[in-house]
């Protein structure tokens, strides 16, 4: 089986893993890109393949263009898994950060989190970034909530 976690947003991340009998293994973890979403998704076997979207929602304060093209983002990340047919669990930020012990909003956490939990993980979005992002490293961390959501049911 495949899990999905996406981080939407610009900045976002989108992270598969895969797991058999208990056992859970990276397979992928990319800055979020239209094209590479739909690429995984070709390589994916869809019948068995379940998807984690963060459930974020606009906050005040925030400009009207970059709310719509936050919500058109989503609706995209939305319209491609469900019409590959792949199950998708919204989870709320509080709920995927509480199995984490995530405290706060300092996204360095989920860096430190993420390569805790998965040594070896490159976060770094491009061969030329100089920091890690913390939208491949949410997506992760996302991914890893829906498998202990997975090994629950």
């Amino acid at each position: 089986m495949f899990i999905i976690g996406i981080d939407v947003g610009k900045k976002g991340g989108i992270s598969v893993l895969e797991y058999t009998q208990n056992e859970c293994k990276l397979k992928w973890c990319y800055a979020y890109d239209d094209e590479k979403l739909i690429a995984m998704v070709k390589l994916l076997d869809c019948d068995k393949t379940v998807a984690y979207v963060e459930d974020v929602h606009a906050m005040p304060n925030q400009g009207t263009v970059s709310m719509f093209n936050f919500g058109k983002s989503l609706g995209y990340i939305l319209g491609v898994l469900e019409s590959n047919y792949i199950d998708v669990e919204m989870v709320r930020p509080q709920e995927w950060k509480k199995m984490c012990n995530l405290i706060g909003k300092d996204k360095k956490h989920s860096i430190s989190k993420a390569k805790e939990m998965f040594s070896g993980v490159n976060l770094y979005p491009t061969k030329r970034s100089r920091t890690e992002s913390d939208g491949m490293a949410e997506s992760l961390l996302i991914a890893y909530f829906g498998y202990l959501n997975e090994e629950a049911k």
